[in-house]
């Protein structure tokens, strides 16, 4: 377990906010492009991507890291997506005809910072979560 503090809403004291082992910081990222065999709508990959985030912050809270923050952008079509989260909760927002359009290739941008675990470690959970997520297309 991590000696890492987790801070919750509404918890203003100045000693929750520090860790006692100074933990640094893992960062993953990701930018790719991706082809699809089948077109998926806007709202499908919002539905999956978010899922995607969901799982990793149900991963670092299971092992008791703290997320600093996942940001996620998509690009197509000069329509884009865009998510982020802090672990708690996932915001997603989306140029005005995103969900609506259907996309057979995109970019995709994501950044992972999370304290408390190795950038290999990290790595591979969130490899493994991305491969391992069972998201149908919607």
């Amino acid at each position: 377990m991590s000696s890492i503090k987790r801070i919750k809403p509404g918890i203003i004291n100045k000693k929750d906010f520090y860790s006692p082992q100074q933990a640094e910081p893992s960062v993953y990222g990701i930018n790719k492009s991706i082809k699809l065999e089948c077109p998926e709508t806007g709202k499908a990959l919002k539905i999956k991507y978010k899922k995607i985030i969901e799982a990793i912050e149900q991963w670092a809270d299971h092992k008791d890291y703290a997320i600093g923050h996942i940001k996620l952008y998509i690009d197509s079509d000069n329509e884009n997506l865009w998510a982020a989260s802090t672990g708690c909760g996932v915001n997603v927002q989306s140029s005005p005809l995103f969900m609506e359009k259907e996309y057979q290739c995109y970019n995709v941008v994501m950044t992972v910072i999370v304290l408390g675990v190795s950038n290999t470690e990290l790595k591979e959970a969130i490899q493994n979560l991305i491969t391992n997520l069972p998201v149908k297309n919607q």
